[in-house]
């Protein structure tokens, strides 16, 4: 009875296995006659439900990663190619390669560099691969100085405008005092204008008067000389 048991619990665990194994293997054969098709939309989910059903053996990231850049879908072509695992030098170098041309569409130049730089590792004479490289190369440096440009453009609307916006003029220039008429005294004091005129004014007198008196100074001792000479 136990030996009974045992056969048929083996059996139905075969029976299950080979159902799941013919259900991956159902859903590969449809993604693949979709692909050939070009209906990569329904190759793409067939492909999918593949691999969720596939052992864990088994690996067909690469041909889902290529139907996810045949469908447009970059993001998801980018991560299924780095997934893939093949053995064949030259399968990977092609990997590689598609999955440089992911980052290309994509624009991240410096992955695609990467991608095409291991691709070329692989395959050193592949002249398509070098010719993408050359150009992810050209187009990282000009994304960034097209950056450069953009942050410099930021910088100079930042800085202050003061061509463009002179400072306002006051409508009543005499409300405010001269610069030039904030004169101070030896202690360092501000005086008000009219103080200030007032002081100049008399330094003024005291200057001339002083002056008048050397002048006549001077006369008196030219009239003595020319007494003296004549």
């Amino acid at each position: 009875m136990t030996k009974a048991i045992f056969i048929s619990f083996t059996i139905s665990v075969l029976l299950g296995f080979s159902g799941k194994t013919q259900e991956w293997r159902d859903s590969l054969n449809m993604a693949r006659t979709a692909y050939s098709n070009k209906n990569f939309k329904l190759a793409f989910q067939y492909y999918q439900s593949a691999q969720k059903k596939a052992p864990k053996n088994i690996n067909i990231a690469n041909e889902i990663g290529q139907t996810a850049y045949r469908l447009g879908d970059f993001n998801a072509a980018a991560q299924w190619l780095s997934k893939s695992k093949i053995k064949s030098t030259k399968k990977q170098a092609r990997v590689h390669h598609n999955l440089g041309n992911s980052f290309m569409q994509k624009k991240e130049y410096s992955q695609a560099i990467s991608a095409y730089k291991n691709a070329l590792r692989k395959n050193p004479n592949n002249e398509k691969t070098r010719y993408n490289l050359s150009e992810a190369i050209r187009k990282l440096k000009e994304q960034q100085k097209n950056k450069d440009k953009n942050n410099s453009k930021k910088s100079k609307k930042n800085q202050p405008k003061d061509k463009k916006n002179p400072p306002k003029k006051d409508k009543n220039p005499q409300e405010k005092s001269n610069p030039q008429d904030q004169k101070g005294d030896e202690n360092g004091a501000k005086l008000p204008n009219k103080s200030i005129d007032r002081l100049l004014d008399k330094l003024t007198r005291a200057e001339a008067a002083t002056k008048k008196k050397l002048n006549k100074g001077k006369e008196t001792n030219a009239a003595v000389r020319s007494r003296k000479d004549w």
